[in-house]
């Protein structure tokens, strides 16, 4: 199999940053922020095989030949107060604000191109794909075109919009 492998990600930045304030004997107080971006995955064209059936997918085109799914960016807050509960343990409570932009971002689409069993489109590309046939039993064409899934290249899961995360950390 040519192309790229499913979880690819070619372009994956971080970078984080924190400040902490000592207050001496009222404890710490800690923020920080972290900003990633990163590539999206490979989009793969499946089609059922003869031979293996409707539970597995077999690549009408090489794989990631559909392009990409969006690129991702994401940034994230944290606010933390920790203080000395004794000697050698400190309690910590905070609140992290996760993806602070809200920005949905396609992290996955449906790449079912047809229920149908399909061979494999030998050299083929996303401008072949309309011409796909169907085969019979023995993996013969029947020279009936394959059925477009309706769905195939939208998107299934999306990043999770700004949501809040109450915790508390204990340190020995």
């Amino acid at each position: 199999l040519d192309g790229n492998l499913p979880g690819d990600i070619p372009h994956n930045f971080k970078a984080d940053g924190y400040y902490a304030w000592d207050l001496k004997e009222a404890g710490r107080v800690t923020a920080g922020a972290r900003f990633s971006a990163f590539s999206g995955l490979p989009i793969d064209t499946l089609g059922n095989h003869y031979i293996s059936g409707y539970d597995l997918s077999s690549y009408i085109l090489p794989r990631g030949s559909y392009g990409r799914t969006p690129f991702v960016t994401r940034a994230d807050l944290r606010m933390q107060y920790s203080r000395k509960i004794g000697r050698d343990m400190t309690l910590g409570v905070f609140l992290d604000v996760l993806n602070v932009l809200s920005l949905q971002t396609t992290r996955q689409v449906d790449q079912r191109y047809t229920f149908d069993f399909v061979n494999p489109i030998v050299g083929g590309t996303v401008a072949d794909l309309p011409y796909a046939k169907r085969v019979d039993g023995d993996g013969n064409e029947t020279g009936e075109l394959a059925t477009r899934n309706s769905n195939y290249g939208n998107a299934v899961a999306r990043s999770v919009p700004l949501s809040t995360r109450l915790g508390a950390l204990l340190e020995f």
